[in-house]
């Protein structure tokens, strides 16, 4: 209990902390200089700070590159908010509590997150539809360690899930939001991590650690990516089934000049396996507590 209560205390810190954040915020107008400055708030692990800046940044204006990394960074939050409320909102949906205030929170926030990221993919898609212009990124993202993952899944305890929803129940709505934060940003970090490039597996410190030294970014390992992350979050709407078969459509046209057999199997999957492969991959947070990341080629 007193680990229980430890939790809940952390938790709400964790969702003080971004709000007065938020209080001091302020976004440049040079989209380099506001790209930069949200990717330096998404490392201290403001994460919906980072958001609302990336939203902010306006298209069009900068060169392309500029442009598609926004776009980019946009997609890998709006995946990391997506699969959190989906996992929270799952596992009320076991204990029961899937008709309480809590649940249709999160299912709204659900909502909102899958609409956000049909947006960005679209526009990502439109935009690149002539040619690419990114191919090297320094990623900025939040320390994740072994403790937090183990944390995240502390917060998916009963007993702290229960009390989330008995608060919001009470109209206090700290703690709740705390754990879709907590759960974010492990999940950010693991979106990511398909952009790592290296040959040997490495944790998630390592892959961090390497994304941050900065990667190429490869318009077939993009299309992956889209592909992968719409497979995944699909039982969300908002276009999301067939966002992701444009960009498996896309990368086997790329595939024709550049032949990779890992992203042949995995497109392959994703044709053959559609409910499966969704169903296996909705608690990503909980399912990669030990895992090491490999090079996707």
């Amino acid at each position: 209990m007193k680990r229980i209560a430890f939790v809940v205390s952390l938790l709400l810190t964790l969702y003080m902390s971004g709000a007065a954040h938020a209080d001091t915020t302020v976004c440049p107008t040079d989209p380099f200089v506001a790209l930069d400055a949200a990717k330096s708030t998404l490392q201290e692990g403001h994460l919906e700070d980072a958001r609302s800046e990336l939203a902010a940044i306006p298209l069009g204006g900068a060169e392309k590159y500029i442009d598609e990394e926004v776009l980019l960074q946009r997609m890998l939050l709006d995946a990391a908010f997506l699969d959190a409320a989906n996992f929270l909102y799952d596992e009320l949906g076991t204990m029961k509590l899937g008709s309480g205030a809590y649940a249709k929170w999160l299912w709204g926030q659900r909502d909102q997150f899958a609409a956000t990221l049909s947006g960005d993919m679209r526009d990502y898609l439109a935009r690149t539809a002539g040619g690419y212009a990114l191919g090297f990124v320094r990623f900025r993202l939040p320390e994740v360690t072994d403790q937090h993952i183990e944390d995240v899944a502390l917060y998916s305890d009963k007993q702290v899930l229960s009390a989330a929803a008995q608060n919001w129940d009470e109209g206090r709505q700290g703690l709740g939001q705390g754990l879709i934060l907590a759960q974010a940003r492990v999940a950010v970090v693991l979106s990511a991590a398909g952009f790592y490039d290296m040959n040997t597996p490495g944790n998630l410190q390592q892959v961090a650690a390497r994304l941050t030294a900065g990667v190429p970014v490869y318009p077939a390992q993009t299309m992956d990516w889209i592909a992968e992350t719409c497979h995944r979050l699909a039982p969300a709407g908002h276009d999301l089934k067939a966002l992701g078969q444009q960009a498996d459509t896309r990368l086997a046209y790329m595939l024709v000049s550049k032949p990779s057999a890992q992203f042949a199997a995995r497109m392959q999957a994703r044709a053959a396996q559609p409910k499966a492969a969704a169903a296996a991959d909705k608690q990503p947070v909980k399912k990669i507590r030990h895992k090491r990341v490999r090079r996707r080629r």
